[in-house]
């Protein structure tokens, strides 16, 4: 919870405080009503996935139409429950409300583990994920978390790469920090289109890519990197690609 500031009546800066904490209220009542109504819409969505799911068991009983229909209906479904779970991770780290437990994680098998949920994602769409050699390199950072990131920058740099090649990801060791890129040779972000790519709900940087997205992966990305005490950044050059590194502690 953001810490409310005493305020001086009896100065401009009391005045300039008074507005401050007027704004901090505003947007931590924002993110509690983006995770409550967040809430509400997932549990009727479910709801209406788990029918789908009971239709399509039936399928020996639908015609193509009607089966393919309701296949719609869960793609669907499916794509906004996700929307839905961004929407409620960013407001639950804005409302301080995220516990992120800090250890030791070995990066080689959890790149594995990335590689392997993509891979199918890549095969469609034409690419190839390089990983870097096995080693027994180590970061400081909560696993669940840094997963979410690294499948979140692959699965971007598969979409929106623009045409087929190649999703590079690299590690070293930069004095006490680790450094993860996420590189693909793609078309690359335009600068204009560089700035505010983390600010929550912007698309126009990947305006170029055909598929559906909320704005919403990058910022909670960088909140949650932020949050192992790390650092997310973007580097792109239209026509080459785009390339994402995440700065996190050297495990002790």
């Amino acid at each position: 919870m953001t810490e409310i500031l005493p305020i001086d009546e009896d100065s401009t800066t009391g005045e300039l405080l008074s507005r401050l904490n007027d704004a901090v209220a505003a947007s931590e009542e924002k993110s509690r009503f983006l995770a409550s109504l967040s809430h509400e819409l997932r549990t009727p969505l479910t709801t209406v996935l788990g029918f789908c799911e009971l239709l399509l068991d039936e399928s020996d009983k639908l015609d193509d139409d009607q089966a393919d229909s309701i296949g719609e209906i869960q793609n669907a479904g499916s794509h906004m429950l996700s929307l839905i779970n961004e929407v409620l991770d960013l407001a639950k780290i804005d409302a301080g409300k995220t516990k992120l437990v800090m250890r030791n994680v070995a990066l080689s098998p959890l790149l594995g583990d990335v590689a392997a949920l993509v891979k199918h994602q890549a095969i469609s769409a034409g690419m190839q994920l390089q990983l870097p050699p096995d080693d027994a390199l180590q970061v400081c950072a909560d696993q669940g978390a840094l997963k979410q990131v690294l499948l979140n920058l692959c699965s971007n740099a598969i979409k929106h790469s623009g045409r087929p090649g190649d999703v590079t990801i690299r590690t070293c060791v930069v004095d006490d920090r680790v450094h993860i890129t996420v590189a693909d040779d793609g078309l690359g972000i335009e600068p204009h289109h560089q700035e505010g790519i983390f600010d929550p709900f912007r698309r126009t940087a990947l305006r170029h890519s055909i598929h559906d997205g909320s704005g919403i992966g990058l910022p909670l990305s960088r909140r949650l990197v932020e949050k192992m005490a790390g650092v997310l950044s973007l580097q792109s050059t239209p026509g080459k690609g785009t390339c994402f590194t995440i700065d996190l502690p050297l495990a002790d």
